[in-house]
């Protein structure tokens, strides 16, 4: 290029310094812009992941109003082999009720399998006492049981046709969203302690939940 054409484009950008400016800031504050809501976008899938996982205390869940077919735990059986874990919650309303003074109760009992949860923790005064759960006639329950019933901690309570010692207080449940409408105070059990209540009959409106725990390198999509 010739002297001149190099002196012109000189008086051209010094004439319009602030429009090619203004474009410059424009494409650094578009390329900005999309790094942002790129690393938002991720954050968030992350931070949705994590909640999920706690608010079913699982990779995945199986929903169903009547215990799973025996070829559904073929399956499951399947499954364990590539190292996924399962635990079965059953879900239900009982009549929970003082034995020393008759004084009955709607309850929500949930019986848990051991393992449970697998994400999120369950929360209970004294600590860790859902630990006991397993193996034992032990009941964790909410605290408004305990007043409606006249009840304390190490006491009996009965349901259906068994008694269990009142072994800790719920104050929280990874799997039960804050604030969802009840119909009465929780209660949680151990697997091997429902089949004695004699509350599971044909005509029980029981909701099983199966959990899932899928392996750390398993491809979730």
């Amino acid at each position: 290029m010739s002297r001149f054409e190099w002196v012109t484009i000189w008086r051209e950008m010094r004439g319009s310094w602030r429009h090619i400016s203004f474009f410059l800031v424009c494409v650094a504050v578009g390329v900005g812009a999309l790094v942002g809501v790129g690393s938002l976008s991720a954050g968030l899938d992350r931070a949705v992941q994590d909640e999920s996982r706690s608010l079913m205390a699982g990779d995945l869940e199986i929903r169903s109003t009547r215990p799973l077919s025996d070829g559904a735990r073929e399956v499951l059986d399947q499954y364990a082999a590539h190292g996924i874990e399962t635990v079965t919650v059953r879900e239900l309303l009982a009549m929970a009720s003082n034995p020393g003074s008759k004084a009955t109760q709607l309850v929500e009992l949930k019986s848990v399998g051991e393992g449970y949860p697998f994400y999120g923790e369950l929360v209970t005064d004294p600590p860790r006492a859902g630990a006991a759960l397993p193996g034992t006639p032990s009941a964790l329950v909410e605290e408004s049981l305990l007043f409606r019933l006249g009840l304390g901690a190490g006491d009996a309570l009965r349901l259906g046709e068994a008694n269990f010692r009142i072994s800790g207080i719920i104050l929280s449940e990874p799997d039960r969203a804050a604030g969802a409408f009840s119909l009465g105070p929780r209660v949680m059990i151990s697997q091997s302690a429902l089949q004695k209540t004699g509350l599971l009959q044909s005509h029980s409106r029981v909701r099983v939940r199966t959990l899932l725990r899928l392996p750390p390198a398993a491809d979730q999509d």
